[in-house]
């Protein structure tokens, strides 16, 4: 048994429509098993809506539930075998383990600038890792909506993050 996917999108009273057939193979004939209409002028529509009612001046803020990640891993030092670094991609590792989706943020510009990048962009969660946290054990976890800050030890960061955010998803 082989499957065919098809991809058809065509604009009906200026609505994008993209429709989806799968076709499954058997016996010499193609029958058609699924057909997914998706309306993406709505979908579009719907994030604007959702943008517009969750943000502040700095940027997006979005609620865990429609959020393209959920967490951003902030190392202030990407140099390759820096501890701020080693931990950085611990931590994101180990979320993406517990089924957290993260993004690792690995440019190396100035603080400031991943700061204002990260708020503008508006992931729920934000762990911050600097020399002197990572030094003393611990990292700073921002929570984007309230902008409350909290050390967390390195070790607990990751527990302490999928306990906060896969509860809130829809």
């Amino acid at each position: 048994m082989s499957s065919i996917l098809s991809v058809v999108s065509a604009i009906f009273w200026g609505v994008l429509v993209l429709s989806v057939l799968v076709f499954v193979h058997e016996g010499g004939h193609y029958l058609a098993a699924r057909a997914f209409h998706v309306r993406v002028t709505e979908f579009f529509l719907g994030m604007q809506a959702v943008v517009e009612q969750h943000h502040d001046d700095a940027g997006i803020c979005w609620p865990v539930c429609v959020a393209p990640y959920e967490v951003e891993v902030i190392p202030l030092d990407v140099a390759d075998g820096n501890t701020v670094w080693e931990a950085g991609v611990g931590i994101a590792g180990d979320l993406i383990s517990r089924g957290v989706e993260v993004v690792l943020d690995d440019r190396k510009e100035r603080p400031g600038v991943k700061f204002a990048d990260a708020d503008l962009i508006g992931l729920p969660y934000q762990v911050i890792l600097g020399r002197r946290g990572v030094k003393n054990g611990t990292a700073e976890v921002k929570d984007r909506v309230t902008g409350e800050r909290t050390d967390v030890a390195l070790s607990e960061v990751s527990g302490w993050l999928a306990d906060k955010v896969i509860p809130q998803r829809a």
